[in-house]
């Protein structure tokens, strides 16, 4: 899920300028722009607090406030690029980011299940 959700999500995401705003199919776009982009916050919640279990109030706040403040961040980046480039051309090329994070996040879940299951196969 948090693969196909990330890497499902450009698309909404750059079809929202290729709508009318306050129109029915703009709405449904940002709907489901919204929806994909966030799909896998809660399982990499979880995710993130089974592999700290000791500190998964810890572990979460840091999940979310490591991926508020780092979006804070390149914002600035995405800022210099809308000066340059044009702001539908710049916040279409920062949803391709989502691509490189879905890989990241596939990678690091599938090795800590694979570790996990290692882990019981050991015992």
């Amino acid at each position: 899920m948090v693969l196909g959700s990330l890497l499902a999500a450009p698309v909404p995401l750059v079809s929202v300028f290729l709508t009318d705003p306050g129109s029915a199919p703009f709405y449904l776009t940002v709907a489901l722009a919204g929806a994909l982009a966030n799909a896998a916050f809660p399982l990499l919640i979880v995710s993130a607090q089974d592999l700290a279990p000791d500190a998964v109030a810890t572990a979460s706040g840091m999940l979310m406030g490591l991926t508020v403040g780092i979006a804070g961040v390149l914002y600035v980046a995405v800022g210099r690029l809308q000066d340059s480039v044009g702001f539908a051309q710049a916040m279409g090329l920062s949803y391709l980011t989502m691509i490189p994070a879905g890989i990241l996040a596939f990678a690091v879940l599938t090795r800590s299940q694979t570790r996990a299951t290692t882990g019981r196969a050991a015992r």
